[in-house]
C-alpha cells in the first residue's frame, strides 16, 4: 500500500535535517563522542544522499548556498547555528565539545571541513547577509552565533516576508487579465529585470504602475511588495541595511520591489537611493520623470483606452450581471471616465450590489483627487443665475 506523495515541503526538511545530522557527526567525531568517528560520518552522509535522492528540486539551503555564494564550510556552518532550533538535544551535544549551549566561531573552524577564518568577517557571506547573529559582538570569534528567525523559517520550507520590511510593505495582487496595453508594459518591465536594470514607471494613470510592476514579478516567478518612498531611509547606514535587506528577500522570497514616490515632490532624489538595488526594482512616479542613471530603464505606462476600460467593466462582472448591462450606458460610463483598471474593477463590483454604474465609476474617479483639491459644495441655484435665456440652456447643456 503506498503512502501520500512525498511533497517538496517534507522532502525539503528530510533533506535539511540529514545534513544536520552530518554536521552533528562531525560534531562528535571533533569532541570523541557518540559512534566512532569514520562510521558516524559515513552512516550521516548515507542519510543525506538518500533523503537528498527523494527531493523533487533543490533544497532551501541548496537556494541560500546559491544565491548568497555560500561556502561548504558556511553551509555547514549555517546549520550549526540553527542546530539548537532544528533538533532536540542538539544544544547539549554543543555544550559537551564547546562548553556551551550555542556554537562559536571557534567550535566551527575546529570541528568542520574545509574551514577557513575568513567565514567569520563582517563582510563574509553569513555576517553580511545576517543568516546568522553574533550574540556577543565584542568578541567575534568566541561569541555564541544564532541563526536569523527570517533564515530558519526558509530552511524549513516555512518562510514569509522579513517582519521589519512587512511593516513597511503591500503586496498587490497580481492581474494576468490586464487590457493589453498594460500586459504589454508589464512585459517590457519583465525584459528590463531580465537584463539586470532598475525601472521608472510612469503616468498618467497612477494607480495602474502597480499592477503592471506586480504581473510583470508573477511573470518572472516572483512577488511584488510595495514600499513607500517616505520610508527609505536618508542616511547612508540605515539604507545600506534596508537595501540589503530587500535584496535577502529577493534570493529568500523571490520578491520584487516597487518604491511608491508618487507623494514626493522629487522622485530623482529616491531614485538616487534605490536605484544601485541588487534585486528586481522600480520605481512609481506620476510626475515628471526625473534624469536617470544609464542602469534605469524609464517605461511609460500607456494611458489605457476607452475601448479597454469597456472591457474591463464588463469583464469585472459575473456572466449573468454583464449581460443585463446596458451598451450605451457602458459606453458612456467608460469614455467619460478615466478609470485605472482596480478602479474599475472595484466600480463594477459597486453596481454588481445594486449600485448605478455611472454613480460608481464617478465616486471612483473622484477619489483620485483626494489631499490634492478641495470639494466645494455650491450653494447658489439655477435661479441665482441673471443671464439670456439661451445662455442658460447653454450651460444647462453643458452640465
Amino acid at each position: 500500500m503506498s503512502g501520500a506523495p512525498l511533497t517538496w515541503e517534507r522532502a525539503n526538511r528530510d533533506v535539511v535535517m540529514a545534513e544536520l545530522e552530518l554536521v552533528r557527526a562531525w560534531l562528535r567525531a571533533h569532541g570523541g563522542v557518540g559512534t566512532a568517528d569514520a562510521e558516524g560520518v559515513a552512516q550521516a552522509r548515507a542519510g543525506l544522499d538518500a533523503a537528498t535522492a527523494r527531493l523533487p528540486q533543490r533544497s532551501a539551503l541548496d537556494e541560500v548556498t546559491a544565491g548568497f555564494g555560500l561556502s561548504d564550510f558556511e553551509r555547514s556552518l549555517l546549520l550549526l547555528a540553527a542546530g539548537p532550533e532544528l533538533a532536540a538535544g542538539m544544544a547539549g551535544e554543543i555544550e559537551a565539545v564547546g562548553g556551551a549551549p550555542r556554537p562559536t566561531f571557534g567550535l566551527a573552524l575546529a570541528s568542520l571541513p574545509g574551514a577557513h577564518w575568513s567565514a567569520r568577517t563582517p563582510r563574509a557571506p553569513l555576517r553580511y547577509w545576517r543568516l546568522l547573529h553574533l550574540l556577543d559582538p565584542t568578541t567575534p570569534t568566541h561569541s555564541p552565533l544564532g541563526a536569523d528567525e527570517r533564515v530558519l523559517h526558509h530552511l524549513l520550507g516555512a518562510g514569509s516576508l522579513d517582519p521589519a520590511l512587512a511593516a513597511l510593505a503591500r503586496t498587490p495582487e497580481p492581474t494576468p487579465d490586464q487590457p493589453p496595453t498594460l500586459l504589454a508594459c508589464a512585459a517590457a518591465v519583465a525584459e528590463a529585470w531580465q537584463r539586470g536594470e532598475a525601472e521608472v514607471l510612469a503616468r498618467p494613470q497612477h494607480g495602474n504602475l502597480a499592477p503592471v510592476a506586480a504581473q510583470a514579478a508573477a511573470s518572472m516567478g516572483r512577488v511584488l511588495h510595495v514600499l513607500d518612498a517616505a520610508d527609505v531611509p536618508a542616511e547612508p547606514e540605515r539604507r545600506d541595511l534596508l537595501a540589503r535587506l530587500l535584496e535577502r528577500e529577493a534570493v529568500l522570497g523571490g520578491s520584487a520591489w516597487a518604491v511608491d514616490a508618487s507623494r514626493l515632490s522629487d522622485a530623482g532624489e529616491t531614485l538616487r537611493r534605490v536605484h544601485t538595488l541588487d534585486a528586481p526594482m522600480v520605481m512609481l512616479t506620476d510626475a515628471e520623470v526625473p534624469a536617470v542613471p544609464e542602469s534605469v530603464a524609464v517605461v511609460a505606462v500607456a494611458r489605457v483606452p476607452a475601448s479597454e476600460r469597456r472591457e474591463t467593466l464588463l469583464a469585472s462582472f459575473a456572466p449573468e450581471t454583464a449581460r443585463a448591462q446596458d451598451p450605451p450606458l457602458l459606453d458612456a460610463a467608460a469614455t467619460a471616465f478615466d478609470l485605472a483598471v482596480p478602479d474599475a474593477r472595484r466600480a463594477a463590483a459597486e453596481a454588481a450590489r445594486g449600485r448605478s454604474l455611472w454613480q460608481a465609476c464617478r465616486s471612483r474617479a473622484s477619489r483620485r483627487f483626494d489631499g490634492l483639491a478641495q470639494v466645494i459644495e455650491p450653494r447658489a441655484t439655477w435661479d441665482d443665475l441673471v443671464l439670456p435665456e439661451a445662455h442658460l440652456e447653454q450651460l444647462r447643456a453643458l452640465v
